[in-house]
């Protein structure tokens, strides 16, 4: 069940954990080489629309030809990408080979990842005490100031340093020139609790869907329309791109919330945690479903997602990647999928907007990988490779 007036606590984990994926058998997908897909579905590319290259004249007919061929039916597009999904019958490898011998066009499988279960945190009974901040739980977060007290084994300094950074800023907003503009973030994940009491005050609300300007969601702007122009009705505080429509939360969404926590919980609130940004403006693109499953054709309309309000003028500075991995990206059909990643970040950093992408939890220089890591190995000069060590100074 999914639903948009949900509350749930905020998560607050001794330690900070990133999720990652993993392909596993499921029953309604299948198996192409090896690997999780969607079952007689595959994502067709038209790089002449994508990457707006010269339209080959057989390349229309030809594509035609080849859906005909394997009767493939069109279950999800992109709009103005040149990129689809289609369910096809017969043999799946002839049908990618036919396709990607089209000069313009690649295709492969849609590939599907699973969330990888992180443990949840506990409920934490206020105690402690710190000058920083007054919020309650803030000498648990040893992350932000580690000052050896957390337990026998801290290290003093195996933290962010934080407190030192807060005597700089605390978030809220920047200025370049005479242009000052809110810190906002994206998290690509499986949503955020906007309502939570630690967090309401640092979501984001789409000013192209806020028709009075009062940064609240009321019974004007419920109207139905897409009254920003970029093909999302209503999209508030961000879009779900699973079902394609504005939900925030659903019944497995856990993760999202805790980061956005980690990322942007209210500072000096006398409340729970404080964030890494005390204000800061925070929108969910949701791309996990209930069971924590996604697919390729979801994440390439989650990048496109953010393209749109990016073009429209909202100037999101990063988007959260906590997820990732790449053992299995090791041929040709996933380099296809990788291009197309790769288009959408190097489009993204035309615009100012960094990845922060999950680095995983396998303690192993990922330069040195015989595979290719995604999406944190992606060659733009925006990703940004976030690692993760204990308390203790342990690498994950």
């Amino acid at each position: 069940m999914r639903t948009k007036p949900r509350k749930v606590s905020l998560l607050i984990l001794i330690v900070f954990l990133l999720a990652t994926v993993s392909l596993s058998a499921a029953a309604k997908n299948a198996i192409y080489k090896d690997k999780d897909i969607r079952a007689n579905r595959i994502v067709v590319v038209n790089n002449s629309v994508l990457k707006q290259l010269p339209v080959k004249g057989s390349l229309t007919t030809k594509l035609e030809s080849a859906r005909t061929t394997y009767q493939g039916t069109v279950i999800k597009n992109i709009p103005d990408q040149g990129i689809a999904e289609w369910e096809i019958t017969g043999d799946m490898e002839k049908a990618l080979n036919t396709l990607n011998a089209i000069d313009g066009i690649t295709a492969f499988p849609n590939f599907v990842f699973y969330r990888e279960e992180t443990r949840r945190g506990k409920t934490l009974e206020t105690s402690g005490t710190s000058t920083a901040t007054d919020d309650p739980y803030l000498s648990y977060q040893w992350a932000l100031n580690n000052d050896g007290s957390f337990d026998a084994a801290a290290v003093v300094g195996a933290d962010i340093s934080a407190f030192d950074a807060w005597g700089v800023t605390t978030g809220g907003t920047y200025t370049i020139g005479e242009v000052t503009s809110d810190i906002i973030v994206a998290l690509f994940d499986d949503g955020i609790d906007i309502n939570h009491e630690d967090l309401a005050n640092n979501i984001w609300v789409n000013p192209g869907e806020d028709l009075n300007g009062d940064g609240v969601v009321g019974e004007l702007e419920q109207n139905g329309i897409d009254d920003d122009g970029n093909g999302f009705i209503d999209d508030f505080w961000g879009w779900d791109v699973v079902y394609d429509d504005n939900a925030y939360l659903n019944s497995g969404s856990f993760h999202g919330t805790h980061v956005a926590g980690i990322i942007g919980a209210v500072g000096n609130n006398t409340l729970g945690i404080a964030g890494v940004n005390h204000s800061i403006k925070m929108l969910s693109v949701m791309i996990w479903d209930e069971w924590g499953e996604t697919d390729a054709i979801t994440l390439m309309y989650g990048y496109y997602y953010l393209s749109t309000l990016l073009k429209s003028g909202v100037k999101i500075v990063a988007v959260n990647q906590s997820w990732g991995g790449g053992n299995y990206l090791d041929d040709r059909d996933d380099q296809r999928f990788v291009d197309v990643m790769t288009n959408y970040a190097r489009e993204h950093d035309e615009y100012g907007m960094v990845w922060v992408c999950s680095a995983g939890n396998d303690n192993m220089d990922t330069d040195k990988l015989v595979y290719y890591a995604y999406p944190r190995l992606i060659q733009s000069p925006n990703i940004i490779d976030v690692g993760f060590y204990y308390h203790q100074y342990w690498r994950s």
